[in-house]
């Protein structure tokens, strides 16, 4: 753990000099301006390679997939991005900001 050496993130990322941006989320999912930021930070050729993560797998899979989706990906394809990457207990919440109901078992 990086916080008994008494270092957090962003220090070591900066110590092996890589950039470091932090989005708190507050809610189940991050909101669309949230979204819109994240987006912007990926797009920026100077910001790669990106590691995302969240306070669990679940929450950067379900940006991922809203990630995916707002960057015009069709959005049963964003969906499985977002399994793919691990999204699980927040499914139901993006499949509803996706607007794809409750679902099959497919990708329950």
């Amino acid at each position: 753990s990086t916080s008994t050496a008494g270092l957090d993130d962003a220090a070591m990322a900066s110590y092996v000099l890589l950039g470091y941006f932090s989005m708190p989320v507050a809610e189940i999912l991050p909101t669309q301006d949230q979204i819109g930021e994240i987006r912007r930070i990926l797009d920026a050729p100077d910001n790669g390679p990106v590691l995302m993560y969240g306070v669990d797998r679940d929450q950067a899979a379900a940006a991922w997939a809203l990630i995916r989706a707002a960057a015009n990906v069709p959005t049963e394809i964003a969906l499985q991005d977002g399994l793919t990457a691990g999204l699980r207990s927040r499914l139901p919440a993006v499949r509803e900001r996706l607007g794809l109901g409750p679902g099959n078992a497919a990708t329950r």
